[in-house]
């Protein structure tokens, strides 16, 4: 039996094997027997056991029965069994080995990453571990039965998570993982192969990296604030960025007119902490600013997981949009069978989720479709709001608590993504935390913390948030846990309606005083309440009489204050009272308010009753004492009276405890209506002063007394004595009801008495009560404002240390003026304690200065009005917040719509948009907008105020394309603040579409040993790489033959399964196209597609390889393009599968440059009709069918943001593929048409720009024709070559040259899409290239080649043509060949020979011969290695005698000749002459070789044979002259007893004619035969008796 060592077998010749014999798996699959001794045998069981085999690893064997042809006979019928043979399906493959280990690692498919950012996931990969199936040949689809992964902090690890079986793939995703930040992870990857041996392999550390890197306060190094060069700039950033976990990789900085911006530059890249550019353009006076970055923006996507069991993943399309499914951003692109996808063109909005939509299809054309959970793009840090102490709804400044920490805060947010986390801090500075250290916080509004240690006192505590990324706000407060203290305790205002401490008059009003304070913190509110209780009985304390009027206690024996009960008193006096003297005594009473009653007056004449002591005699009838009839004694109201003329000043007043020594203020109003009051002062002159008083009161312009006396019942003037005070209370009077009314102006008079007949009556000027305090306005208010000229009131202002206070309008009073205000300001409304300020002025403004004003407080202004009758009412303000800062500034957007717009055709209108302005002291009041064509100018539109519209749009004068526009915006706060001017980046005006480029000029092809010549075998297959080229699997480097001929030069790849891959230099950014040439496996095993796979820089697909056969040379070309995206580009070519394969030859990478297409005159050219600029490549052969095309396309103003291309049936038509988009690249590739043989394809490119321009008819339509047959080249008798002729043309056909001028020419004809053109190569066996590559021909069917020294004689040079259709469709066809002549054959070696025949049994010698009329002879050792064509021969006798001319023989294959019908003479000498004769007919040199004519036989001459005897036992014989003949004689001697007999010696030759024999007995008589023989073979025989004859002298 055979196993897979493909040894190969002979077939059965049936010398072997019985009934059941084995047959054996020949080299292609074929059965065949083995040769005898062989593992084959027979046996009449239905099974075998075979013992003995050298089985080897990796091989899969099998076993094949043969059963002959048999008969079975039976009672009445035979029965005839077919022969019948079955193989089975194999053994297991012999595995004695684990497997081959492949390479882990984490990240992508295609690289591994050493950090990674997820805490929760990691993404495993690994290469395929290879078992027995590396032979091809195992009957599993792997020879890895499964994969487990583990993972581990060290490596083959699995601490982390033990192993896990994930089946067989290639891939993993660990998910549910917790993952700490700085660790290093190890992955290991275990795979067991079919028969339970395991092999491990792990993977390299990936560590845990999810922050940031950290940024320090070190300012990026520029060299000073200034630098004086404009076309260069160096900029140091070194210590900066830090990041304790992976490092930092790589850093990315640009340069702009403002921070953040790269307007100037953009970001460039490096790996060093600097960097340096040069070309720039610097201007004078202006500002530039460095913006680092550690990481670049862009949007990488992967997907995995993908899988058809019955067919393969044929391609993928991509789309990202803001929803999902959507392709706003990124239209339905295909991708091939690529598994990531990497956007840098495009521009990302902050804040915006994006969604990227993979859809998968199979060979079926069966597609699913999945979506990604988004990513938001985030590049800012979160914005800061308030924060406040306490979790009360207001931020309080003291607390009582000490045990206790809490805080809230409003207004954290993230205009982009959500809040991650939070920390909280406290300390007793901003920022610290030796109260509270920095502890973590979950996405919360407020928190309460129990502390272990107390709070201190009297120290303001801060509290600092830090909402992740790195946003702080600190607030403050200082604990407070004691109550305010007070100062002065509540009194009564004695000022006002009071005569004694803590009494008053007044019924309608009353006025206190207090002060309270808290030197920890401000008082906050007070609150006033007013109880009443019952009198209680106080005792009379003794009354001394002084110089003043005597007090007198009154005495009570109940608790009534009545006069019920006498009342008596002694009373002191200083002066000398003499007998009989009469004395005035006035009294009155005074009660516990210190009112007086009316005076009473009495006369008593003084009666001594002792030196010291008398007493008084009441004088019962007196007459009057003054003019107006005042008389102690008689009735009152007699009045009479003469005019005095003495001045008296008379004042209104409410504080009853003036003094003589005061200095009274006269008062117009009174809030009291139930009392008025007045005192006077005399004015000191020379005159007499007064000596007593009276006063009485009325309203002005009226009666005395009238509204407020009943003057019919009491007297009108009241007596004061010598007292300058009069009280007048309602109660006072006996008339009812009275009350003192507003509107009324009320006087009090005084008479002055100066003697008894001389007084004055004086009045005070009057006075208004007035009860009511100051109305406030309805509309009006106290407010803040900007400046004293300002009316507007403000929230906020700028100032900490002075605040303008108005309150215009605010108060008035209909009667009584306002006198006084007082204006204060505090954190609490109605608060004095930040400041305060009293005014007399008329004017309702004034601003409070030194102050020191906290920001983000509150503090409200006060105003109390104060009116002339005393009574106020208190105004406040709505409050306002000290502002210091101006806005914080947002960012700024072009264009209308919710992303910015780069971009715009419209020349006349410019709009933009802004949010993420705030200002967390204030409020945003107003925006100014403006644009120009610099950040910050307007000279396009002049800056304007656009209120709180976020949005706007103006016209504006026409502008000239290619114009960038910047608009600029300023936010004004509350506080009068203005914001830094923020720019947008900027809107080019773009009113022109993208402009074509021509890009057909192709570079050199960039990879080495393209066609893979390069140490490659002379003949046959070599299993090897490629030299300059890598790969795995199996890969075969051929040598054309016969059966399969080279597409360029002499050698391809046959990749079974595997891949090749090559690594080239390329320029960033740049185009390059790919082509190259595909063929079905030369075997008979593939009959089916081959699906193949490319990889190039962000593309990766699947080909399909049509079978072919494999003699046509019929090679498939696939074009692709690409864009480098690095310095360095891969190109790998592979075969899908273990078991698929196809052959690659002439792989090319050559860079698209500049350069016009070159036309051609053939109208079915489809290059012909192109006068657009794009390359298309139409691949149709059998069922497969793929359309490639490339373009180029620039737009000086905007770029170019995407491309949809359409395949139609007619220009700018759909029929084929509807308008699909490739995104931003300039390229596209599809394999899903069916095209028909004789299709037109016409492909339609659209390009849009930045600014919505499309250039749809400008890129298309591009038209070629669907064409699935090669071109038809003519049977090979039609390519033949030929030598040129004299007038350049070509002559006849020839099989053979002697010259280096050879001609081909052929016929080829396609009746499709015609024939593009025909390539022509040479070898020296068919199909190969090794005396000339494959070179274009200038004609489409002949070519002349000089060929060079290294075809050499008798070499056979073949010619190889192929011509290709324009669907790059090709055939090939193989001459016969032509044979190199260009000497004559080589006759240094020859001879020739007369083959001479005898007429005798006797051969002839020495080329003579009896034949006179035939001469046969023979040569050998003429050589020529182009052949040779014939001979020639010649017979002459002599060099004057010619026998015979030269003629030719009948055949040149012949090396034996006769010439007949001769007419030679006997005994004559000939020469025959030979000369050979190639196929340039030139002519060897001549060989000869001479004979003879003998035609008679020897002759005998008479002499007799003497015979000698020279002992008895010898004889000695001696014929000599008994022949004669004509050329010399062979003898043969016999001797017998008997005549003839040859007893004694048989047929002895000999050329001497003497013979000695030995052992003779000589006692017998001998017969001696003698035949003498010429050089003819002709003969003559004699025959002599010889019998003993002693010697002479013998005994």
């Amino acid at each position: 039996m055979c196993g897979e060592t493909r040894v190969r077998c002979v077939e059965n010749k049936g010398e072997m094997c019985g009934e059941t014999r084995v047959r054996c798996v020949g080299d292609k699959g074929e059965m065949v027997w083995r040769d005898k001794g062989e593992m084959c045998g027979e046996t009449r069981d239905n099974f075998v056991n075979v013992h003995g085999l050298p089985l080897k690893e990796g091989q899969r064997y099998y076993i094949c029965i043969l059963a002959n042809a048999t008969d079975l006979k039976f009672e009445k019928f035979t029965q005839h069994l077919e022969q019948n043979s079955e193989c089975s399906n194999g053994i297991d493959v012999v595995d004695t080995t684990p497997p081959t280990a492949g390479q882990v690692w984490v990240g992508s498919h295609q690289k591994h990453w050493h950090f990674q950012i997820d805490r929760s996931q990691l993404n495993i990969y690994w290469s395929s571990f290879i078992d027995v199936e590396a032979y091809g040949h195992s009957s599993h689809h792997s020879g890895i039965h499964k994969y487990e992964y583990a993972i581990g902090t060290s490596p083959q690890g699995v601490d982390i998570r033990d192993y896990v079986d994930v089946g067989v793939t290639n891939m993993a995703v660990a998910k549910s993982l917790t993952l700490h930040d700085g660790q290093t992870y190890y992955i290991t990857v275990r795979a067991t192969d079919h028969v339970g041996r395991s092999t491990t392999a792990c993977s390299p550390a990936v560590t845990i990296d999810s922050t940031p890197p950290g940024v320090s306060a070190v300012l990026i190094d520029v060299g000073g604030s200034y630098v004086t060069e404009r076309s260069e700039l160096t900029a140091v950033w070194k210590g900066i960025f830090s990041d304790d976990e992976s490092g930092i990789e790589l850093y990315y900085w640009c340069l702009g007119s403002q921070a953040g911006y790269c307007d100037m530059m953009s970001y460039v890249e490096t790996q060093e902490p600097e960097g340096s550019q040069g070309d720039l353009h610097l201007t004078d006076g202006h500002p530039v600013y460095v913006s680092v970055q550690t990481c670049a923006t862009d949007v990488r996507a992967v997907w995995a997981g993908f899988h058809d069991p019955h067919s393969h993943i044929t391609g993928y399309s991509v789309n990202i949009g803001k929803c999902p499914q959507c392709g706003d951003i990124l239209e339905k692109s295909h991708v091939g069978i690529t598994t990531s996808l990497h956007l840098s063109t495009v521009t990302l909005e902050h804040g915006v989720t994006y969604y990227t939509t993979v859809e998968a299809c199979n060979g079926a054309g069966l597609c699913v479709t999945v979506t990604s959970d988004g990513i938001i793009t985030d590049t800012s840090p979160p914005v800061a709001g308030v924060i406040f102490d306490g979790i009360s709804s207001s931020d309080v400044e003291y607390q009582s608590s000490r045990s206790t920490l809490s805080s809230h805060w409003v207004n954290f947010h993230d205009p982009e993504s959500d809040l991650l986390d939070m920390e909280w801090r406290a300390g007793t500075s901003p920022g610290h935390g030796d109260i509270l250290s920095p502890t973590r916080l979950h996405v919360t509004d407020k928190v309460t913390v129990n502390l272990t240690d107390p709070l201190p006192l009297g120290r303001r505590i801060y509290v600092t948030l830090k909402v992740f990324n790195r946003a702080e706000v600190i607030d403050g407060f200082i604990v407070d846990n004691t109550a305010p203290v007070t100062v002065t305790r509540v009194v009564l205002d004695n000022r006002i309606g009071s005569l004694k401490p803590n009494t008053q008059v007044w019924l309608s009003s009353l006025s206190v005083q207090w002060k309270m304070s808290d030197p920890e913190s401000s008082i906050v509110e007070q609150f006033v309440s007013l109880t009443t209780r019952d009198s209680i009985q106080h005792n009379v304390p003794a009354v001394k009489p002084g110089d003043s009027p005597v007090v007198i206690s009154h005495t009570t024996t109940d608790l009534h204050s009545d006069e019920g009960y006498i009342q008596k008193a002694n009373v002191s006096v200083k002066l000398a009272i003499q007998h009989n003297q009469q004395l005035y005594i006035s009294i009155w009473a005074v009660n516990q308010v210190g009112l007086m009653s009316s005076r009473l007056h009495g006369t008593f004449t003084a009666v001594p009753s002792q030196s010291v002591v008398g007493t008084l005699a009441l004088v019962r009838r007196c007459q009057p004492v003054t003019c107006e009839g005042h008389c102690t004694c008689a009735p009152h109201g007699q009045l009479t009276c003469k005019s005095g003329y003495q001045p008296v000043s008379v004042y209104d007043i409410e504080d009853y405890t003036v003094t003589p020594e005061s200095n009274t203020q006269d008062i117009d109003f009174t809030r009291s209506q139930c009392a008025l009051a007045a005192t006077w002062r005399a004015v000191v002159t020379s005159d007499r002063a007064p000596v007593w008083y009276e006063w009485s009161v009325g309203v002005a312009g009226e009666s005395m007394g009238g509204r407020l006396l009943d003057v019919l019942r009491e007297p009108l003037w009241r007596e004061t004595g010598d007292s300058d005070m009069a009280l007048y209370t309602t109660r006072s009077s006996r008339k009812a009801g009275v009350v003192l009314v507003p509107h009324l102006k009320y006087v009090v008079y005084v008479r002055a008495w100066y003697d008894a007949n001389t007084y004055a009556v004086y009045t005070t000027d009057g006075l208004e009560t007035d009860s009511s305090s100051p109305e406030l306005s309805r509309a009006a208010k106290v407010t803040e404002l900007q400046s004293g000229s300002a009316h507007k009131d403000v929230d906020f202002q700028t100032s900490a240390s002075s605040v303008t206070v108005s309150w215009r309008g605010v108060f008035r009073d209909s009667q009584a003026s306002i006198q006084r205000y007082i204006v204060s300001v505090s954190k609490t409304l109605g608060g004095r304690d930040t400041a305060e300020k009293e005014l007399t002025l008329s004017a309702p403004l004034t601003t409070l200065g030194g102050l020191s004003l906290d920001t983000n407080d509150v503090y409200y202004s006060t105003v109390v009005a104060y009116n002339e009758a005393g009574l106020f009412k208190a105004a406040y303000s709505d409050g306002f917040k000290v502002d210091m800062t101006p806005p914080v500034t947002g960012q700024v957007w072009d264009g209308r719509s919710l992303t910015d717009q780069d971009y715009s055709r419209d020349n006349r209108t410019v709009s933009a948009w802004w949010r993420g302005f705030s200002d967390d002291q204030s409020y945003i009041d107003h925006y100014v907008w403006c644009v120009g064509t610099q950040p910050g100018k307007q000279n396009v539109v002049t800056c304007h105020n656009v209120g709180l519209h976020t949005r706007t749009t103006s016209q504006m004068s026409p502008v000239q394309s290619g114009t960038r526009l910047y608009s600029t915006v300023y936010a004004f706060n509350g506080a009068g603040l203005k914001s830094a001017g923020i720019s947008s980046d900027g809107v080019v005006i773009d009113s022109t579409p993208p402009l074509p480029l021509h890009k057909f000029k192709l570079g050199k092809n960039l990879l080495k040993n393209p066609s893979f010549e390069e140490d490659a075998p002379i003949s046959g297959t070599q299993e090897a790489f490629p030299q300059k080229w890598s790969g795995s699997g199996r890969v075969n480097v051929t040598t054309s033959s016969s059966k399969m001929v080279a597409q360029d030069k002499q050698t391809f790849v046959d990749i079974t399964s595997g891949y090749i891959e090559q690594t080239v230099r390329t320029v960033k950014t740049n185009k390059y196209r790919v082509s190259f040439h595909v063929h079905s496996p030369n075997t008979s095993h593939f009959h089916s597609q081959q699906i193949g796979f490319i990889r190039l820089p962000g593309f990766h697909t699947a080909f399909v390889v049509e079978p072919t056969v494999a003699t046509s040379g019929e090679w498939q070309k696939h074009v692709y393009y690409f864009i480098a995206i690095d310095s360095l580009s891969s190109i790998r070519v592979g075969a899908v599968g273990h078991k698929t394969g196809f052959l690659l030859d002439n792989v090319q990478i050559q860079e698209v440059g500049d350069g016009h297409r070159s036309l051609s005159t053939d109208p079915r050219d489809p290059v012909s009709s192109q006068v657009q600029p794009m390359h298309v490549h139409v691949m149709s052969r059998g069922s497969y069918s793929a359309v490639t095309a490339a373009w180029d396309v620039e737009d000086p103003e905007s770029p170019v943001t995407g491309y949809s291309w359409a395949i139609g049936t007619v220009r700018g038509g759909v029929q084929l593929q509807n308008f699909r988009s490739v995104g931003g690249q300039s390229l596209a590739h599809t394999a899903d048409l069916r095209l028909q043989h004789g299709t037109e394809v016409h492909v339609t490119v659209v390009a849009e720009n930045a600014a919505k321009m499309t250039t749809s008819h400008l890129l298309g339509p591009t038209d070629h024709r669907s064409d699935t047959t090669c071109a038809l080249l003519s049977h090979y008798d039609l390519v033949t070559m030929t030598t040129p002729m004299e007038d350049g043309g070509s002559g006849s056909a020839v099989s053979y040259l002697t010259t280096r001028h050879v001609s081909m020419t052929w016929s080829v004809t396609d009746a499709e899409s015609g024939v593009s053109h025909c390539e022509l190569a040479l070898g020296k066996s068919p199909g190969s290239q090794e005396v000339q590559p494959f070179t274009r021909t200038n004609s489409l069917s002949a070519a002349s080649v000089t060929l060079d020294a290294s075809v050499t004689h008798g070499e056979t040079v073949f010619s190889v043509v192929r011509c290709f259709n324009y669907a790059g469709l090709q055939s090939t066809l193989i001459s016969s060949g032509v044979v190199m002549v260009t000497t004559s054959p080589d006759v240094s070696m020859a001879t020739v020979k007369i083959i001479t025949s005898s007429v005798s049994h006797y051969a002839s010698r020495s080329s003579h011969q009896v034949d006179t009329a035939h001469v046969f002879f023979g040569w050998h050792g003429i050589h020529d290695r182009s052949g040779v064509e014939g001979y020639e021969v010649s017979l002459q006798q002599s060099k004057t005698t010619i026998i015979l001319p030269w003629k030719s023989l009948a055949s040149a294959n012949q090396l034996f000749a006769e010439l007949t019908d001769l007419s030679l003479k006997s005994y004559t000498t000939y020469t025959l002459m030979l000369r050979a004769t190639n196929y340039a007919h030139l002519t060897s040199d001549i060989i000869a070789s001479n004979f003879t004519i003998e035609t008679e036989a020897p002759r005998v001459t008479g002499a007799l044979l003497r015979s000698t005897w020279p002992r008895r036992w010898i004889l000695t014989l001696d014929w000599t002259g008994v022949f004669t003949s004509n050329s010399s004689l062979l003898y043969e001697v016999n001797i017998g007893m008997t005549p003839g007999g040859i007893d004694v010696l048989a047929w002895t030759e000999t050329e001497l004619t003497t013979l000695r024999i030995t052992g003779v007995d000589y006692t017998k008589e001998h017969h001696v035969t003698l035949t003498a023989v010429n050089k003819a073979g002709l003969y003559t025989t004699h025959t002599y008796p010889v019998t003993y004859s002693p010697p002479s002298g013998s005994v």
